[in-house]
């Protein structure tokens, strides 16, 4: 223990700053903590000059030592404000100049990365129908794919897709598939429906389309077999497809939410689908029995946007929805809810528009108006930012293990960067 002052030390909150930033710095140099240094006279402090010491202090001085579970409890949160993030490369993949970027997506596999674009130059639009079309990037290489569709000379899209990657049970080949829904008009019928259609990205070629009620948002389960997407003749209901052969074939119908689906998840085990909807509810339904297993309801006041982003943590315990700029947790065994404002845990930092969440449930990268920044999901802490020049951000995608991030630009620029945690 070394020497206590003569006069009274500073406050403990302080202290403990100060030892933080010291211990961070040498173990960055590779030299000893605080604690490894020389102070003075050191360990062979006299018990006459403690007593002494201590014989001077007053009673409303700080306290000399903490006690170990309060350090502890103190010194968390400060190690974790080091805990940052360093944005790497920035490699440009080839794209189409003046073609909004409007969603990103590696592929569980991290085979791939898919982006939906404009299908019509920014600033000349011709398209009436709101559609887009697709980029698809092979890594590591970021070849871009040109996948041939007998429907059009593009893949047409309304609304966001989908991906998963997909085994082989007999030749255990690994093949990653993206689902799109479009509206579609039937020359032969004489009448417009809606088209989806999952192309094979691995063989570059279509595998499925069909003529099908169903559209955005779409999701996969863990196995590729299964596909939950809204109805799009009564957008409240949720329709479980299965996609494992040929064909689509409806097998469920979950009629459970009174307005519009906008966000919707497998859990990780694939037994469930989490499911939120404009006025505001968050649903767990079961895939098996097509029954509800949980439902919640958020306050009013959180009820100005409808809910943007949705992903489910890994192990299932919750799901992170984004709802305008309120941050939502939803515990998937107890049905509570956690909210945060962005605009409360941003305060000193740049303001923030959401973006993306990690498929872990860990992060959200938000776009700012001078790049982008990316914090945590369930604390908004702040991870770290990176700078861009030029075209604002206007998409974002995690690859499934945190380690990459790929980001789209208004002039259709897509960048990748490799993820560093400092």
């Amino acid at each position: 223990m070394s020497n206590i002052p003569d006069s009274p030390p500073p406050a403990f909150s302080a202290v403990v700053g100060e030892q933080h930033d010291a211990g961070f710095l040498s173990a960055a140099e590779g030299g000893a903590g605080p604690s490894g240094s020389a102070s003075g006279t050191g360990a062979g402090s006299s018990a006459a000059s403690i007593a002494s010491a201590s014989a001077t202090r007053k009673w409303d001085d700080p306290p000399e030592e903490e006690p170990e579970e309060h350090q502890k409890h103190l010194s968390q949160p400060e190690l974790e404000n080091f805990n940052t993030m360093v944005f790497l490369g920035g490699q440009g993949m080839p794209s189409i100049p003046g073609r909004e970027v409007q969603q990103l997506s590696f592929t569980p596999s991290g085979n791939h990365i898919v982006a939906r674009i404009s299908i019509d130059s920014n600033f000349i639009s011709t398209s009436t129908d709101g559609y887009c079309t697709l980029q698809i990037w092979q890594l590591p290489s970021t070849k871009k794919l040109q996948i041939p569709t007998a429907t059009h000379r593009e893949i047409r899209v309304n609304g966001n897709f989908a991906a998963t990657t997909r085994y082989g049970h007999a030749d255990h080949t690994v093949f990653d598939v993206v689902v799109v829904g479009s509206r579609h008009m039937d020359i032969e019928r004489g009448f417009k429906g809606t088209l989806v259609e999952l192309f094979n990205l691995t063989r570059e070629k279509r595998r499925q389309k069909a003529h099908a009620p169903l559209q955005a948002p779409f999701a996969f389960n863990p196995d590729g077999s299964l596909l939950a997407s809204v109805s799009s003749r009564e957008p409240s209901r949720i329709i479980i497809s299965n996609v494992a052969g040929d064909s689509v074939q409806m097998s469920r119908l979950m009629p459970y939410h009174l307005a519009e689906v906008t966000q919707l998840r497998f859990t990780p085990d694939g037994k469930a689908v989490v499911s939120a909807a404009r006025d505001g509810s968050l649903r767990l339904t079961s895939v098996v029995s097509g029954r509800t297993i949980l439902k919640s309801e958020l306050p009013v006041e959180h009820l100005r946007y409808d809910a943007s982003l949705m992903e489910v943590k890994s192990g299932g315990e919750f799901a992170a929805t984004v709802w305008g700029r309120e941050v939502v947790m939803w515990d998937l065994k107890s049905g509570q809810l956690t909210t945060y404002g962005l605009d409360q845990v941003r305060q000193g930092m740049p303001e923030g528009w959401p973006l993306a969440i990690s498929p872990d449930c860990s992060y959200l990268v938000c776009r700012t108006e001078d790049g982008f920044d990316v914090s945590d999901v369930a604390t908004g802490r702040f991870r770290g930012g990176h700078s861009t020049s030029g075209s604002p951000v206007t998409a974002a995608g995690f690859s499934h293990d945190s380690k990459w991030l790929a980001m789209g630009f208004f002039n259709g620029q897509t960048r990748l960067f490799n993820i560093v945690t400092v």
